[in-house]
């Protein structure tokens, strides 16, 4: 990327249009959806929340709107009349929806856009895809739903020693933590997975090494003679 450059303007209607344009080293076919998805991830990272912090964007609402030059052959302010948009392209992945996907349309560039529509260009509208939630997530009320759910501590690490009491490299090690919502209620991992993009669970190969040697310290410890006088 080597040049942003950006415009906010606010409507009569109390909505923003933000107007960004990124010029790239070299084409892509697919830039519009690739920058337009990079922030939308960004902003459900941040929970929606722009720096300085002056700024609240509900993910839901971000459109993206991409200007494709065609032809380099551009004749001035010339403008196209607007075409008909195509259906958005599927979310489904297998028989399922991916909310990892992006869904795109197009249509000719219309007098809509203002300045940036010349003639000989397309536009092209992203959005992602905004999957439902799981059965058991939908029967939850929508207040549940909007609590802050936030994640608890993290459980202590499982046990790496075999039957023997000896330390097993080859086995995994798992902690886990719940999604805590309001007045301690547990909620659906899924509830902070959304808001958070951060599993409930992790999962490490055993360090048999520093295991070895925390519990010879205890096992020192233990045997101190101080210790065994007291």
């Amino acid at each position: 990327m080597t040049q942003v450059k950006n415009g906010l303007r606010i409507r009569n209607n109390g909505s923003v249009v933000v107007r960004c344009v990124v010029l790239l080293n070299h084409p892509l076919s697919d830039g519009a959806q690739r920058v337009g998805f990079a922030f939308v991830r960004a902003l459900e990272e941040g929970k929606g929340i722009l720096p300085p912090g002056m700024f609240y964007i509900d993910v839901h609402t971000v459109r993206f709107a991409a200007v494709k030059i065609e032809s380099s052959d551009m004749t001035g302010d010339t403008l196209h009349e607007a075409g008909q948009w195509t259906e958005w392209s599927s979310c489904m992945k297998n028989g399922t929806c991916d909310s990892s996907r992006i869904r795109v349309r197009r249509r000719h560039c219309g007098t809509s856009l203002e300045e940036l529509c010349r003639s000989h260009t397309e536009i092209v509208e992203t959005r992602p895809c905004l999957c439902p939630l799981p059965d058991f997530v939908a029967t939850l009320t929508t207040s549940s739903l909007l609590l802050p759910g936030q994640w608890s501590e993290w459980s202590a690490w499982s046990s790496c020693l075999t039957f023997n009491k000896l330390c097993d490299p080859s086995q995994l090690q798992r902690r886990t933590r719940t999604c805590i919502g309001s007045k301690s209620r547990t909620l659906p991992s899924i509830v902070c997975h959304r808001k958070t993009g951060e599993s409930a669970m992790q999962i490490r190969h055993c360090l048999c090494r520093q295991i070895d040697m925390e519990r010879k310290r205890r096992d020192d410890k233990r045997n101190d003679p101080e210790n065994i006088r007291k």
